[in-house]
């Protein structure tokens, strides 16, 4: 329990701001944004035909959702995070964007009420909750809705590396694929696809993209990284890239 509570606390103290660096560079950077824009189209490929309601449960600032919406703008968009500071970004977004300060493991929504719900990049942050906030994910998704989870593959270069500097990142040795399918195949039967390479793009962006002096070494890093991933993709998918996976729920 102690192991939990310390986790916990490593973890609010780690993610409680606004990382507004972050949003700035995963918006404007050209290279993640193309990236950020097919994750869209594929998340939009998943929602049920006839579907108006979405949800991401640890929407940080709230970046996804807005890629969701130059896509889409039809749909109304749900975030929720327990940062009161990322949740107070949204202010001047979309009116159907909106963003509510909760717990993921008791979700303030009725049975049933979403359409698609999606958890990106966070299970892996909130290691000791997974099944709650599973559970809860479940709940509130609608009969004949789709729950789709992105995590990386723990075993990729720059994630191991990632593990070692960031403590906030150990979480993410439990998200093999094996331990990924235990869990959500208690749902229902999971489909995983493997996704684009883009580690050495959001590695380098995480890095070099922040200040103005960084930004220039990043112009020149970037494209050459961006040609890197092309010929990665001559390496299986299944053994680096991050991996979405998804359930449905049945309509009766």
């Amino acid at each position: 329990m102690n192991l939990e509570c310390n986790a916990a606390d490593q973890q609010q103290k780690f993610h409680s701001r606004a990382d507004l660096d972050r949003f700035s560079n995963r918006w404007n950077n050209p290279y993640i944004r193309k990236r950020e824009l097919r994750m869209a189209d594929k998340i939009l490929e998943k929602m049920p035909l006839g579907g108006k309601k979405i949800l991401e449960i640890g929407c940080g600032e709230g970046t996804n959702l807005l890629y969701l919406n130059d896509r889409n703008s039809d749909v109304k968009y749900t975030g929720i995070d327990f940062s009161k500071e990322k949740i107070e970004s949204f202010q001047g977004f979309p009116e159907n964007i909106r963003g509510i300060i909760a717990d993921a493991t008791a979700l303030p929504f009725a049975d049933n009420e979403f359409d698609l719900v999606f958890i990106r990049d966070v299970l892996h942050h909130i290691d000791w909750a997974r099944q709650k906030v599973m559970d809860e994910a479940w709940r509130v998704l609608g009969k004949g809705g789709t729950l789709l989870i992105f995590e990386g593959n723990p075993f990729a270069p720059l994630n191991v590396i990632f593990r070692v500097l960031y403590p906030v990142e150990k979480g993410m040795k439990n998200s093999t694929l094996k331990k990924m399918l235990e869990l959500l195949n208690q749902y229902a039967t999971c489909t995983v696809e493997y996704l684009e390479p883009g580690y050495l793009v959001r590695g380098i962006s995480f890095v070099v993209w922040k200040s103005k002096s960084r930004n220039i070494l990043g112009r020149c890093l970037l494209p050459l990284a961006d040609i890197a991933e092309r010929f990665l993709c001559i390496i299986p998918r299944r053994f680096w890239t991050g991996r979405l996976y998804f359930i449905k729920k049945e309509s009766n």
